[in-house]
């Protein structure tokens, strides 16, 4: 049934990026589409491409970030952080994605540095939990 429903909005999505090929909510759909399913390369190609329709948002970064690290390449994944934060210096999901990354490049210090910053702003912070 899952997978029935994935298809479906995969093929969807398809579907209006062929009438507009840079709607960029379309490449976002897909991309979450992708990352359920483990399609993290997949997803990764989405994300760029709806970051290239939409220049000024922080979250296809972070969602390339998080692709990055389920393929477990952390060092790539930090440089994504890093854009999505120059964009929105406030984004704590970004920051707390960030502190992770870092903790598996065994960067513990800035890790933990990280993460208090992250703490400071609240455990109730929606975007982080």
């Amino acid at each position: 049934m899952e997978a029935k429903l994935y298809d479906d909005c995969e093929r969807s999505c398809h579907e209006a990026l062929k009438i507009d090929p840079k709607f960029a909510i379309g490449h976002e759909a897909l991309s979450a589409v992708y990352h359920r399913q483990g399609r993290h390369i997949d997803a990764l190609d989405s994300d760029r491409k709806t970051f290239k329709y939409s220049l000024t948002d922080a979250e296809p970064l972070v969602r390339m970030a998080e692709d990055l690290q389920e393929l477990g390449r952390f060092s790539r994944s930090i440089l994504y952080l890093d854009k999505a934060l120059a964009l929105n210096p406030d984004y704590n999901a970004a920051k707390a994605r960030k502190s992770v990354a870092l903790l598996e490049e065994s960067k513990l210090s800035a890790a933990v540095n990280l993460a208090h910053e992250v703490l400071e702003r609240g455990p109730t912070d929606i975007e982080v939990w």
